[in-house]
This record gives structure tokens, sequence and C-alpha cells, in this order.
């Protein structure tokens, strides 16, 4: 009887493990370059073009005579591209969630959010932003010019993102996460996104204290210390779970 019964357990946690692995590793085979939770990782393609990865993320890529051709799969993903000249003649698309977006200069961001939502950034020049199918409603296609940023799915299409600072959107490329007056509940998401570990909050009007700082990724332990002591909150850390009350 014990013997069934472990030869079950090991099975459910077979089971288990693969169903939390799985889309992870479908994703990874999918995959020509990619990044794991904690890890921001530049990357140059054949063309010369620069792609700077975020945690979690994932491109494809299908470079051909008529385009240069990158899917975000997963993640977001900062695009500085090589220009087209004498020497490049090929559009540079980006295709994510239902959407693409083409180079009209050289620096970009784009994050995807879902199966069918991914927003954009213009770090530098301009990008043309389409659907991929016309949507419900709004617009299906948008221009936007350098420190612009959109949102696009296939209820609203695409729409004007207010985002005041691009650079401080994009800082992870940088090393860093930059908060500026946030509610702490966003920058424990932002920590958690990176950070081995899970980061709790012990109250709802925790979550909704004000936050301004710039942590570095490779000291978020450390930022997480000076957090709690600049907040003058408590911390209690048990199995890679930590709570801040």
């Amino acid at each position: 009887i014990w013997r069934r019964a472990a030869s079950v357990a090991l099975l459910l946690l077979a089971v288990g493990v693969a169903g939390v692995q799985g889309p992870h590793l479908w994703l990874r085979a999918q995959a020509d370059y990619f990044t794991s939770k904690g890890e921001v990782r530049s990357v140059q393609l054949m063309d010369g073009s620069r792609v700077q990865l975020d945690t979690d993320s994932a491109i494809a890529l299908d470079f051909d005579e008529n385009q240069r051709h990158v899917r975000l799969l997963a993640g977001s993903a900062v695009f500085d591209v090589a220009p087209m000249g004498e020497q490049e003649s090929r559009p540079f698309v980006v295709e994510s969630a239902g959407g693409t977006t083409r180079a009209l200069g050289t620096r970009f961001v784009v994050g995807r959010e879902g199966a069918q939502q991914a927003w954009v950034g213009v770090l530098q020049h301009s990008v043309a932003v389409n659907l991929q199918a016309p949507a419900h409603s709004g617009p299906s296609q948008r221009v936007l010019e350098e420190g612009q940023s959109a949102r696009y799915n296939p209820l609203t299409g695409v729409v004007a993102l207010d985002l005041p600072d691009l650079q401080r959107a994009t800082g992870w490329s940088r090393g860093v996460l930059v908060f500026d007056r946030v509610p702490l509940a966003t920058v424990v998401e932002q920590l958690n996104r990176y950070r081995p570990g899970r980061v709790m909050l012990g109250s709802h009007d925790l979550a909704l204290r004000q936050v301004s700082g710039v942590f570095r990724l490779d000291m978020l332990d450390a930022a997480l210390s000076t957090l709690t002591h600049e907040l003058r909150v408590q911390r209690f850390d048990l199995a890679g779970v930590s709570l801040i009350y």
C-alpha cells in the first residue's frame, strides 16, 4: 500500500512539475534567445541590430530576403535597430500579440502583456504600429514619434499610452529599477519579477504607501532591506518568502 501511495505521489508531482514547466519549456524551444527570471541579456543580431531582453523574455528570428522579422514571444525587449541604407534594404519588424511594430528609426521597446495585448514605446525616432486584423473599435494602426507610447489589442485598437518617462520605464535595460511616487504594491510586483523567492505585503494600507527610489538589479536583496528600513516596517523571511508588515 505504501509503495503504491508513493508511486501515486511521485506521479502527481511529475504531472504538477510538467504543468508548471511545460509551457516554459515549449516557449524556450521556439525561441532563438531567451532570459530566465532575474536575467537581463543583450544580444547582437546578424544584421548588426542589438536587442536587450528583459527578465523572462524570449524572441524568435525570421530574417529573409524581404524583411528582418522578429517575434517577441514573451516579456519585453528594447530594439536598437541597424538602419536601412545601401547595405541593408529590408525593413525591421517586431511581431507580438497580434500586432506588428515596424522601425522607422532606430530604438524602441515592445512589451508583451498577454496573448492579444502589447505596448510599444519609442526611445529614438519613430515606429509604425499595425494590428494584424482590424480592431473591434479604435484605430488599427498608428505612427509613434520619439517619446510616445501606445498599447494595442483587438478590442480597442492602438491607443496612446500615458507614460511620462520611457527612460524610467526601461530602466531595467540599464540595470536598474526606477520608481517615482508609486504604490509599494507596484514596487513589490517588480521585485518579484527579478528577485528569487517572493515578497508579500501584510496589509492593504501598506500596499498603498508611496515609494521612490532607484534599485540596482544586482543588489535587490540590499534594496529590499533599505526599503523596509526607510518605511519603518518589519520583515520576516521564511523558505524563500519575505513578508513585509
